[in-house]
This record gives structure tokens, C-alpha cells and sequence, in this order.
């Protein structure tokens, strides 16, 4: 793909009315206060926008190549919180498994990065030493966003969380974006970042459709609608929150 490219642009500066709307109905909702991070998140992505449009429209390849990989750093960084925050929020009531299962989550999350780190001989075809560090820690978050993900979908069923809900709106993007995305870095890795161009397009046009998709969630005239935890799975909750607390004082 040509450097100068009007899609470039289009992707850069279109992405910011999503996330305005999207901040605004946190904000004026007062879903902020439960989604700290993923709003955090947003404003970063919203503010770094343009900084990096800037970038690109002046021709300054270096400082575009480093205001957005600042941003896409500061953006897995704050997006795997916000997985995490979501986790925390759904057990609420369930102290000791929340207290547990954060600890799980970033002891999965060190592993996967340290595995990750140990691969890098094998599957990253880079001899520059930036370019080297960005793709493994990219890949390392990614790999990390894509199993939390999958471990609160498989306990959806035990928190309650439907469709309709928005936080599954929003672990479903960016369980969708981190899957591509890691796609993406992983195939531009392995063939060298002369390919990277080639899959920008793709990743822009896939986060575009998981920011509409956001934006659809949250702007629903009930965006958090009550969750439903059947008496089994509530049952099965309260023991293991029982026996992780028992474990706890005998530790």
C-alpha cells in the first residue's frame, strides 16, 4: 500500500466520532465509575488520533511510525485492564473468586508473555532490535487479551451476562480486535515488516467495525440491563467463593 494514502487518513480521523459518542454516554451515564479502564482507553485512543493523522499528513514516516505505536501500546495495555476490570466487576459479590481470579489472570498473563518472549527466535523474521521488542510485547498482550477473553465467555453463563449486555458488547470487541490484531502481527512478524502495510487495511477496517459495534451497544436505551444468574450457577458460586475463603484463612 502507497504511503499516501487518503484510507489512511480516513481511518485515522473517522475512528474519532465513535469514540466521542462512546466517552460522552459513559460519562453521562455515569458507566465510567465501572469501566474505568476501557473508558481510559477510549479517551487515550481519542486523544493520540490525531497526533498520529498529524503525523501522516505532514509525511514525517518517523513520527508517525512512533505516535502510533505509542498508541497501539497504551491502548493494549489499557484495553487488557479493562478485560480484567470487567472480571472484577461481574464478581462483585463474589469477593474471594474475584480476589482469586485476578491473581490467575496476571499469572497467565506473566506466562503467556514469558512463552511468547521464548518463541521470538522462531517466529519473528526482524533483525532491528525496536521492531523486535514492539512485535513480541504486541503479540505477548494480545496472546494474554485473547485467553481472558476467552475465560469470562466461558464463565458467561455463571455471571449472568447475556448478549444484551453491554460489557459483553465490549469483551466481545476486544476479544474480536485482539484475535485479528494478533493474527495480523503475528503473519507481518513471520514475513518481515515489509508486509505490515499489507495488513493495516484489514486491521483498520476490523476495529472499525468493533468501534460501531461499541457504539451500538452503548448507545441502547437500557445499556446495562439486569443480569440473571440462575440458583445452580449462584449456588455453585457461593460454594466455591466459601471454599477459596476457607482456603485463604487456613493459608
Amino acid at each position: 500500500m502507497n504511503y499516501d494514502s487518503d484510507l489512511i487518513r480516513f481511518f485515522l480521523l473517522s475512528a474519532e466520532i465513535p469514540y466521542a459518542i462512546m466517552i460522552y454516554v459513559l460519562i453521562r451515564r455515569k458507566l465510567y465509575r465501572e469501566v474505568s479502564w476501557f473508558t481510559i482507553y477510549l479517551m487515550t485512543q481519542f486523544a493520540h488520533r490525531p497526533v498520529a493523522f498529524y503525523y501522516y499528513q505532514i509525511g514525517d514516516k518517523w513520527g508517525y511510525f512512533y505516535s502510533a505505536w505509542f498508541g497501539s501500546l497504551v491502548g493494549m495495555s489499557t484495553s487488557l485492564l479493562a478485560i480484567i476490570e470487567i472480571f472484577r466487576v461481574l464478581m462483585n459479590d463474589y469477593p474471594e473468586i474475584k480476589r482469586t481470579g485476578t491473581r490467575i489472570f496476571i499469572i497467565a498473563m506473566i506466562g503467556t508473555f514469558l512463552i511468547s518472549l521464548a518463541l521470538v527466535p522462531m517466529y519473528i523474521q526482524i533483525d532491528h532490535a525496536l521492531m523486535r521488542a514492539l512485535f513480541t510485547f504486541q503479540r505477548s498482550i494480545r496472546f494474554a487479551q485473547v485467553g481472558l477473553i476467552v475465560a469470562v465467555f466461558a464463565l458467561s453463563s455463571y455471571l449472568g451476562i447475556t448478549w444484551r449486555h453491554y460489557l459483553f458488547g465490549i469483551t466481545m470487541g476486544l476479544g474480536l480486535y485482539a484475535a485479528s490484531d494478533l493474527a495480523g502481527t503475528v503473519y507481518a512478524a513471520h514475513e518481515g515488516p515489509i508486509v505490515a502495510w499489507k495488513t493495516l487495511l484489514l486491521d483498520q477496517v476490523a476495529y472499525t467495525l468493533v468501534l460501531i459495534s461499541w457504539t451500538v451497544y452503548l448507545l441502547q436505551p437500557t445499556p446495562a440491563p439486569t443480569r440473571v444468574i440462575s440458583q445452580e450457577h449462584q449456588a455453585d458460586l457461593e460454594r466455591w467463593d466459601r471454599a477459596l475463603k476457607g482456603l485463604a484463612s487456613n493459608g
